[in-house]
């Protein structure tokens, strides 16, 4: 019998049922809490999340621009809309717990927007300089952060 036979016989044992049996990442739980993630392990999985969805959406956005022949007075409203898409996707499916929201939605917006303004950076092969709208940049995006992280808590999950 190997390791996860093993664990399957004791799970099925009544008695063990409400017990966490934890061996090489399996996880037989009922009405035990997950393994609670730390703040900063939060805020790296929702920063990541955050900028994988940006560039997904500024890949999609960008075909859909050049293909329907929208002109540049576009980019500004969908850079923002990806922006909030990202973070509040971020702070969603990054965060545990129902508290500190609006801390973990500033260090997460504050992260993301350091990241998102250097990976675009590098992307259009732009020298990084630090500048007044990287600066708005890196605040609207802690703001935006601090917003989503407030709603992110309070919104009821399964």
């Amino acid at each position: 019998m190997d390791l996860q036979d093993g664990l399957l016989w004791l799970y099925e044992r009544s008695e063990l049922r409400k017990m966490s049996v934890e061996k090489r990442g399996f996880y037989f739980m009922e009405n035990v809490e997950k393994p609670k993630r730390s703040f900063i392990m939060q805020i790296i999985m929702g920063g990541t999340i955050a900028v994988l969805v940006s560039l997904l959406l500024s890949l999609l956005f960008s075909f859909i621009i050049v293909s329907a022949s929208l002109g540049d007075g576009w980019l500004g409203p969908i850079k923002q809309v990806t922006r909030v898409i990202s973070i509040l996707l971020g702070c969603f499916l990054g965060y545990r717990g129902k508290t500190d929201g609006w801390k973990k939605g500033l260090c997460l917006g504050l992260v993301y927007s350091l990241l998102a303004v250097t990976i675009f950076s590098l992307i259009d092969k732009e020298p990084f300089a630090f500048n007044l709208s990287m600066l708005w940049d890196v605040l609207l995006g802690t703001a935006m952060g601090v917003i989503c992280g407030i709603i992110t808590v309070n919104i009821k999950r399964k």
